[in-house]
């Protein structure tokens, strides 16, 4: 009997492949995205740590030059906070669409494997029917041997 060979086995190779590629995508605005994430969280503390300064300051007693600077300071952190928030939702939007991408690519490498895995089943049967058959035969011609020797 012939080998068994999958004739979609070169579709199922680039399925393969643009899978893992999918996977490098994923895996690179994952970290796009924590790296986002981790930049807001630092602005955050930021934040916090000159707000607590500044009450600090209002506390102690301090002049209104100073009020106004740790205020604009605030201010300027506010918006680069808002800024930050907005990468780390297009970051976020990016990651959602490389994992659909990689959902999608999954899913057509495993509809590949899946047939590959019929046709083996496939083979494996006509293996068996094959060897079947074979054995048939030999059994057939020493039922016939058996014959004429005992009719000799």
């Amino acid at each position: 009997m012939r080998r068994f060979e999958f004739r979609l086995e070169p579709v199922r190779r680039y399925r393969v492949g643009v899978e893992k590629e999918r996977k490098r995508e994923f895996a690179e605005a994952q970290a796009a995205y924590m790296r986002e994430s981790e930049e807001l969280g630092r602005l955050h503390d930021h934040h916090a740590r000159v707000g607590e300064e500044l009450r600090r300051e209002l506390m102690g007693g301090c002049d209104a030059e100073r009020v106004r600077s740790g205020e604009a300071c605030l201010d300027l952190l506010r918006e680069r906070i808002r800024l930050q928030e907005e990468r780390v939702l297009a970051a976020q939007r990016r990651m959602e669409e490389k994992r659909g991408a990689l959902v999608e690519a999954s899913r057509e490498r495993k509809v590949m494997d899946r047939l590959r895995e019929l046709r083996w089943e496939d083979y494996l049967y006509e293996a068996g029917r094959e060897e079947q058959g074979f054995l048939d035969e030999v059994a057939g011609g020493r039922f016939v041997l058996r014959k004429l020797q005992v009719e000799e």
